[in-house]
């Protein structure tokens, strides 16, 4: 519980990883946090429901729409869809190129 009168309940910081790759393998793997699992489902599941509502320009653009409905974790969505839309040959490389 906030202390009375205080302006905050609660806060949550979110920033980018400095090691995307580290951060989908951990997050995949539950050891992230202890809701791992469950914000592994959300971010997924959210870039899952973007892939379909862009399915059109996602699959001119050579995205198999199969491989990323398959996707359940970060790294397996960023093979399917990002590594494609933005030219990397796979999540090492893309991985590699974001630690940069």
């Amino acid at each position: 519980m906030p202390r009375s009168g205080a302006p905050v309940a609660a806060a949550l910081l979110a920033s980018s990883p400095h090691d995307l790759g580290a951060m989908a393998a951990r997050l995949a793997a539950g050891r992230l946090l202890s809701a791992a699992a469950l914000c592994n489902e959300s971010i997924v599941g959210s870039l899952r429901a973007y892939a379909v509502q862009h399915r059109a320009a996602l699959a001119e653009g050579g995205v198999d729409m199969k491989q990323a409905a398959r996707a359940r974790t970060l790294a397996q969505f960023d093979e399917a869809v990002t590594c494609k839309v933005f030219g990397y040959a796979g999540t090492a490389e893309y991985y590699a190129a974001a630690h940069r």
